[in-house]
């Protein structure tokens, strides 16, 4: 790991330890579900993360998102929550109100700073941000011959808000699809 990037990690760990602790300690997993031609489909899962009732859960920094472990480009991407065996959960119990997929210490081309949640604290935006849902669940679908560049050594990060919607504690998993066509 360079220089530049064990700073920009000693920041951004900084920042994800100021937040307050969770009571689950999540992880994640990322399996390789089809292969169709040089396109690869993977399904990616990181939970569980648990939300109070009727609490409004964010996450400024999650680091060590699951991601394919394969060179490529990327294609298409969704995401949903959902349960531990993979089914969507319905919006009217838990949302993820969005969703921001990043490639930590790969420098933002929109922005020199993000700002964080505060509105007031701010720090480089040391990760590119590639993908965004909300609870439109927008879907990434690329043209043929277009992608998002994909290494093995990306480490991928995520801010995300999650909203319960109900009157007890309930727990969930960020579940998405990503397809990499490895040509």
């Amino acid at each position: 790991m360079t220089r530049l990037r064990l700073t920009l990690l000693a920041g951004v760990v900084f920042f994800a330890l100021a937040a307050p602790a969770a009571a689950q300690s999540p992880s994640g997993t990322c399996n390789l579900t089809r292969t169709e031609g040089t396109k690869q489909t993977y399904a990616c899962r990181y939970g569980p993360i648990t939300v109070a009732p009727f609490q409004v859960l964010t996450k400024e920094i999650q680091l060590d998102m699951p991601k394919p472990d394969v060179d490529g480009f990327i294609t298409n991407m969704e995401t949903d929550v959902v349960d531990a065996n993979g089914t969507p959960i319905p919006i009217r119990r838990l949302m993820l109100h969005h969703i921001v997929f990043a490639n930590f210490g790969v420098p933002d081309r929109t922005c020199n700073n993000f700002t964080m949640w505060d509105s007031m604290t701010k720090f480089p935006a040391a990760a590119e941000r590639f993908y965004a849902a909300g609870e439109e669940r927008a879907k990434m679908a690329l043209p043929d011959g277009y992608g998002y560049p994909l290494k093995r050594s990306d480490d991928w990060l995520v801010t995300y808000m999650f909203m319960n919607h109900r009157s007890r504690t309930d727990s969930a998993y960020i579940g998405y699809k990503v397809t990499v066509d490895t040509r």
